[in-house]
């Protein structure tokens, strides 16, 4: 879950990047028709949505690490 989470952040940086020079993915290219803001605020949910994930895989690893070896 950690890969994935880390692919959606950088996806989403590099669109965000992109958005700037006119440029888009084609995967993410629904979202401009609904007006700049609402891109915006789509990467941004994306952008959250990746750091969770990240966030999620840390805190179990965490707690494995707390948990101690299984015997």
């Amino acid at each position: 879950m950690r890969s994935f989470g880390i692919y959606i952040m950088v996806f989403v940086g590099l669109s965000s990047i992109l958005s700037f020079f006119d440029y888009e993915f084609v995967l993410l290219s629904w979202i401009s028709t609904w007006g700049e803001a609402t891109a915006w605020f789509i990467r941004a949910g994306l952008l959250l949505i990746g750091w969770g994930l990240l966030e999620l895989e840390n805190r179990q690893e965490r707690a494995a690490v707390q948990r101690g070896p299984v015997s």
